[in-house]
């Protein structure tokens, strides 16, 4: 019994620390294009949100180069 009662917070605490060992995996790959009734917004390029109407305009694009408080996020 003594034995038991010592095994199981010692199994708890190694799968606790266990589980806090992992490193943070970053998101690879691109996310999928969302559409709404007047516009498309997709990346496309690296780290840039893009805003496409129905004709295939660009509206905007975030962050915006042109803008010097842009440049920086």
């Amino acid at each position: 019994m003594h034995r038991a009662s010592i095994a199981l917070p010692v199994i708890l605490i190694t799968l606790l620390l266990a589980a806090c060992s992992g490193g943070e995996a970053k998101p690879e790959g691109w996310a999928s294009p969302v559409f709404d009734a007047e516009m498309t917004y997709a990346f496309q390029k690296k780290d840039s949100l893009t805003a496409i109407d129905g004709a295939g305009n660009v509206r905007w694009t975030f962050p915006d180069k042109n803008k010097a408080g842009q440049k920086d996020i």
